[in-house]
């Protein structure tokens, strides 16, 4: 089974056609690194003065077991804290990979390519056997991105090293960074030349998998040393961690030369002999013995472990699911704000991601029959990602399971659910939903099921509705767009001069409605929004669906107890009319419920998607619902197959994008 991965793409900056600056700049490169590890080992020379290989022999001998065994210990840590980084970079680029052959592969790499030098282009070449599936290309793109995130994150490590040694100007830079690191939290996304610059979060994680690597090498390198140096743990990691930086800047392999001569400067207590013997130790425990063991993991080893994990959830296309799914609400993806996942049991799941979590909205929708909707899967991809899971808007069974999993739970709406084959005008429980269809009927109101649709005049009627509202929701809530509701079934409402007065439109499969837009104008006379909803039970129980919902409104105070929930009930009051309308039609309430791994988590991630659903948005061209060549639509409980429009202005467009992409 081939291992899984999942891409955001990130174009890379084209290269020159013309090979002959790549090789200029090549052998410039070569050859001021040659210079400069013939530079460090002159000053060797030099400084050494005569070789005596009895000294050095006499203090290499005289590193005890115990030492050799925390240094290869400290020197594991720094590998696992090598894989760690290599994680934090691919789910910057949105790559998801099985963990164990991530980790293995990570390690390999750098096993092998500090050891031989030049390691952004060895290590592309190793990763790209090791993980086939990420190809040459974001192979060299993942390596470039390594090695900036570790010498950034050396680099601001010294600086607080030399901040807490003294020097005020680089305290000031290092507390100039970690500013800047926190006002990136406030920003959407950033970027340049089609790279984005990672989040704060993940600048964060990276910085911390660096020290953590930085400090294992410097522990191996300390400990490692003969005894009777006397110099402490903490005044060596400061020099080590400004050498091997600098080292690894020279080219040269493994930094050899360039930190030899820094340590060399920066200990001139320790007897010549006993730091040259510190640091065969170290080069043998840090870099002989892993590229040794990484090589014959490249040759062999890779293939004792077992086949990857496959992919939690692959991607799915809306239109799958309109025959044989029971939930329509998933189809609110079509907007272009929410992704569609279905995970190995068949569920379908409607998410988008917020920061560091991925928000699952609403229920799966699962094949029909299929009545257990378990959290497993989405939680899987949840921890492939490194992202913490967001349910909002689930029902009681997946509310029980996540109280269960000890999440924080909170009920924050009520979903008006109707059964049209059994939902009756009649009887005192619609005493008010028929008073009002009597005064739309007495106005003259004519709704109309589909057919031609005057987008132009529904246009006018929802820019006049969201002058009046403030405007349009977003992500959990549909927003008009006219390719939008093209896709859905639409009701209109005329008076009888022929002039729209209001429009709803629902999410349709075979088994399930839900209400999605209803727009209406200033003037639309009383009942005509009742006699809409109702002529679509009617069209829901002719087409013999089984479920019809009416949406959900938000519980008082959005399920909040305490000072704050008061607080908060004024907020929630806004929508006690749209509870009185729903109520009208005797619905049965069903609580929905939004969960997270602990409260503070359930809070933060609640006031992300309530600003993200408020946030203003460039409109983004829907998501058809269109398969290959055919348009499904349901209609009357079937499924027919309509030719799909041909788009000559897509395939104008289309030479100007390969134009674009090619950088030309």
């Amino acid at each position: 089974m081939m291992a899984w991965a999942q891409r955001r793409s990130h174009p890379l900056r084209p290269h020159s056609p013309d090979p002959a600056p790549r090789l200029w700049h090549l052998a410039l490169r070569l050859g001021a690194t040659l210079a400069t590890v013939a530079l460090c080992l002159w000053f060797l020379a030099t400084r050494l003065g005569p070789f005596d290989a009895d000294a050095i022999a006499q203090s290499f001998a005289a590193v005890r077991p115990v030492q050799w065994a925390f240094g290869i210990a400290a020197v594991f840590v720094a590998f696992l804290a090598v894989g760690r980084q290599e994680r934090v970079i691919l789910r910057h680029f949105g790559i998801a990979l099985d963990r164990r052959h991530l980790m293995t592969a990570a390690m390999a790499t750098a096993g092998v390519s500090q050891c031989v030098g030049f390691g952004p282009v060895v290590g592309a070449m190793i990763r790209a056997r090791l993980l086939p599936e990420l190809g040459l290309r974001q192979s060299f793109m993942v390596s470039a991105a390594t090695t900036v995130g570790f010498f950034s994150g050396a680099a601001m490590l010294a600086l607080v090293f030399l901040g807490l040694n003294g020097s005020a100007l680089a305290g000031l830079a290092a507390a100039g960074v970690l500013g800047a690191i926190a006002a990136r939290s406030l920003w959407g996304d950033i970027g340049w030349r089609g790279i984005e610059l990672p989040r704060a979060a993940a600048m964060l994680a990276l910085l911390f998998w660096v020290g953590l690597d930085l400090m294992g090498l410097s522990f191996a390198f300390w400990v490692l040393l003969p005894p009777g140096h006397g110099m402490d743990w903490v005044s060596v990691v400061v020099s080590f961690t400004l050498a091997l930086t600098f080292g690894l800047m020279s080219g040269s392999p493994a930094g050899t030369g360039p930190f030899e001569a820094l340590v060399l400067l920066q200990m001139p207590d320790i007897a010549p002999a006993a730091l040259v013997a510190g640091l065969l130790a170290f080069r043998g425990v840090a870099y002989v013995v892993p590229a040794l063991l990484s090589g014959l993991w490249i040759i062999v080893g890779h293939r004792l472990l077992r086949p990857p994990i496959p992919l939690p959830m692959e991607p799915v296309a809306p239109q799958a699911l309109l025959a044989s799914h029971d939930r329509a609400e998933v189809l609110l993806a079509r907007q272009g704000d929410l992704d569609l996942r279905r995970d190995d049991r068949g569920q379908v799941w409607a998410m988008t991601v917020l920061g560091r979590a991925r928000v699952l909205v609403g229920e799966p929708s699962a094949p029909k029959g299929w009545h257990r909707r378990s959290l497993d899967p989405a939680l899987d991809l949840c921890r492939a990602e490194g992202r913490v899971p967001l349910f909002y808007k689930i029902g009681p069974r997946q509310a029980t399971e996540a109280r269960r999993r000890r999440f924080a739970l909170l009920r924050i709406a009520l979903e008006a659910v109707i059964d049209p084959k059994s939902h009756s005008t009649e009887g005192p429980r619609h005493a008010s939903l028929r008073r009002k269809l009597r005064h739309a009927v007495k106005a003259g109101v004519v709704v109309r099921d589909g057919g031609a649709l005057p987008l132009d005049e529904m246009q006018g009627v929802a820019e006049d509705w969201a002058r009046r509202h403030g405007g349009e929701r977003g992500l959990t809530t549909g927003r008009w767009g006219a390719e939008y509701v093209a896709g859905q079934r639409v009701f209109l409402a005329h008076d009888t001069q022929g002039r729209l007065l209001a429009f709803a439109t629902f999410h349709v499969t075979a088994e399930d409605w839900v209400l999605d837009l209803i727009r209406f104008g200033q003037d639309t006379p009383d009942g005509t929004l009742y006699l809409i909803v109702q002529t679509a039970i009617e069209a829901a129980r002719r087409a013999g669906a089984a479920r019809l919902s009416l949406a959900a409104v938000p519980c008082e105070g959005f399920g909040v107890k305490g000072a704050l929930g008061r607080r908060l009930r004024p907020l929630s009051a806004k929508a006690r009319g749209l509870f009185q309308f729903k109520a009208a039609f005797a619905p049965r309430w069903e609580p929905r419920y939004a969960a997270a791994p602990g409260w503070l988590g359930l809070s933060v991630g609640l006031l992300l998607l309530a600003a993200a659903i408020r946030l203003k948005r460039v409109e983004k061209r829907p998501r058809p619902v269109a398969a290959g060549a055919l348009r499904l639509w349901v209609a009357e409980g079937k499924v027919s197959r309509l030719l799909r429009p041909d788009r000559p202005d897509d395939a104008e467009d289309r030479p100007a994008r390969r134009k674009r992409r090619a950088g030309g």
